[in-house]
């Protein structure tokens, strides 16, 4: 039998299932199926296949019967088509992977986003937050445990600077936009006073760990310890009122624009005469935190910053074809993952 024409006279429904570690993608088997059959149909000329009614499974759960060959294909079998040819990288279906994927979600209700939205607030504020709120304090000396296991048990009593500036953050970013839930705001607070009085060697540089009691255990060598004092300090302000935390915010983000050459400072490790090498993650970051403390900020000195990390991105480290590669890489991640959890 010539080897370029596949065999019709065996329906590619009644093949065994593909030995499970040999899968590559994790393709459920009825889009298996209906993508074998659609390409064995497709293949040299385009005559039928005998064909049997089958009992198909659709992602909503219901059990429909249906000529593969003869009966026109529902929405949700041309969601399943549109995401075989895609697994297996026919372009020409992406388009139609697009509309027919949208069109399942909303017709068959596979996604329904309020729902989601009231499931991710619930298990944020009566599972989540209680966890931290509960195990993370130190109320004998302050500050946060960040190394928790599940039952919220501390393995390890460092604490990191960065990791003690998002808590702080974190808490006063619920006070302020959430909800005015007194706990929290005193949880932010009694960080914030514990990053204020050991997190930094006296001119607000802020080292990246300390023993349980506060005692510095790493030199302020990295630049992202700064950054999440600064977002820290700067929500604090917001939630409290206190002038004290504002001025810490700001003379720490005056010290990160200082440092932008240099991040690291004296504990730079890199060689400088062989090449002359960027981060890419400050400016990124930079961003973000120069909004995130807008209300500390003149207008003019935010929009001079602005300008500077957008130049940085767009003029230094931009290159086209790098990006559209890596867009075009994480759209595909984003659709496989939504296919994958609608077919399940």
């Amino acid at each position: 039998m010539d080897r370029n024409v596949p065999d019709r006279t065996v329906n590619p429904l009644d093949a065994p299932e593909p030995h499970p570690r040999r899968n590559i993608l994790p393709v459920r088997s009825h889009v298996r199926a209906v993508y074998a059959h659609r390409m064995e149909t497709r293949a040299g000329d385009y005559r039928k296949v005998t064909g049997r009614d089958r009992k198909i499974l659709d992602p909503v759960g219901t059990v429909e019967e249906r000529d593969l060959n003869n009966s026109k294909l529902t929405t949700t079998e041309k969601y399943r088509e549109a995401a075989g040819g895609f697994l297996h990288g026919h372009s020409r279906n992406v388009s139609r992977l697009r509309c027919t994927l949208y069109l399942s979600i909303i017709k068959n209700n596979i996604m329904d986003f309020k729902k989601l939205a009231n499931q991710y607030r619930d298990e944020l504020l009566d599972n989540v937050l209680p966890f931290w709120l509960e195990h993370s304090q130190d109320l004998e000396f302050g500050g946060y445990f960040s190394c928790l296991d599940r039952e919220g048990k501390v393995f390890d009593t460092d604490k990191f600077i960065w990791l003690q500036g998002r808590e702080v953050w974190m808490f006063s970013m619920l006070y302020n936009k959430v909800e005015k839930r007194q706990e929290w705001l005193d949880c932010a607070v009694q960080g914030g006073e514990f990053l204020k009085k050991y997190g930094h060697n006296g001119n607000y540089n802020w080292y990246f760990s300390l023993d349980r009691s506060g005692r510095p255990l790493v030199e302020p060598y990295n630049i992202f310890s700064y950054t999440f004092a600064t977002m820290a300090f700067g929500q604090l302000s917001l939630a409290t009122g206190n002038q004290e935390y504002a001025d810490i915010a700001k003379k720490t983000f005056d010290i990160i624009l200082s440092k932008v050459s240099n991040p690291k400072g004296k504990w730079n490790k890199l060689h400088p005469e062989t090449r002359n090498l960027k981060n890419f993650a400050l400016p990124m970051i930079l961003c973000n935190l120069a909004l995130e403390i807008e209300h500390l900020l003149d207008p003019g000195y935010l929009e001079q910053t602005m300008e500077t990390c957008i130049h940085e991105v767009m003029d230094v480290f931009y290159r086209r074809s790098w990006v559209v590669s890596l867009l075009r890489m994480s759209m595909w991640m984003v659709i496989w993952w939504i296919v994958s959890k609608a077919a399940k």
